[in-house]
């Protein structure tokens, strides 16, 4: 009874990164539907592999939403899933990359709106994880920022009150 056995196990080493994310237009209006495109990269380098289970989870600053759900476009390299989830009203996704190539370059382009802000400015995070060992988990987060167009009334009103076509001050 002085035997004892364990299954070894072994990981890839990888270094997947959200290299940026950015909005399809700076400024945007309130209201107006526009897309982030977040581009994600599995870094070359000594030692470095594919990456396994590769998930981007994002959850959406106060005030925006999915106009629909995300779709994946791979660049360079391959991934063996593009699946994502997220709704149109929704305020978070996840993509599914699966395992991803060493190397290569993937974009995921995000429909969304901005239904109400504090400010003039709203920034949005999102995040890479991967089962692999992931030696630089620092560039594992990144954020993108937009302007959004608010507007206001202010002035006098006028109304033409004998149909003279001359405004005069109502008060």
């Amino acid at each position: 009874n002085n035997q004892t056995s364990e299954t070894p196990t072994s990981r890839t080493r990888a270094d997947p990164e959200l290299t940026s994310k950015v909005p399809s237009a700076d400024p945007v209006n309130l209201r107006d539907p526009f897309d982030f495109v977040i581009t994600v990269t599995n870094n070359v380098g000594a030692g470095l592999a594919e990456a396994d289970d590769v998930f981007v989870t994002d959850t959406l600053p106060a005030g925006m939403f999915l106009t629909g759900p995300p779709s994946v476009t791979s660049g360079a390299g391959f991934v063996t899933s593009t699946a994502c989830t997220g709704v149109a009203g929704g305020t978070s996704f996840t993509c599914d990359l699966g395992t991803f190539d060493n190397g290569g370059v993937v974009e995921i382009t995000v429909p969304v709106r901005v239904e109400s802000i504090s400010g003039t400015s709203i920034t949005n995070t999102a995040s890479i994880t991967t089962s692999s060992f992931d030696p630089v988990p620092g560039n594992n987060d990144n954020s993108g920022s937009v302007t959004v167009n608010v507007s206001s009334l202010a002035g006098t009103v006028y109304r033409d009150f004998d149909d003279s076509a001359t405004p005069t001050a109502s008060g």
